[in-house]
């Protein structure tokens, strides 16, 4: 069996090809599945970036120049 993903942005036309599948009698099977896709780099960045996790930071420079033991940070 293979498997075929379409993804239609607009309703309306995504309406009209279920109506066209349903017509092939068999042919096509048409399924409601919402596929979970990972989510990108980006997406984890700005959620990140939402949580907010460096605000009981005060000072960042010093934060990071504590935590950077490989080489001296010039301020």
């Amino acid at each position: 069996m293979t498997k075929i993903v379409i993804e239609v942005p607009n309703a309306q036309d995504a309406l009209l090809l279920i109506e066209f599948a349903k017509r092939l009698n068999g042919v096509v099977q048409l399924t409601d599945e919402q596929v979970q896709r990972p989510q990108s780099a980006f997406a984890w960045l700005e959620a990140l970036s939402n949580s907010m996790p460096f605000e009981a930071i005060e000072d960042v420079v010093e934060w990071q120049s504590q935590q950077r033991q490989d080489r001296i940070l010039v301020r």
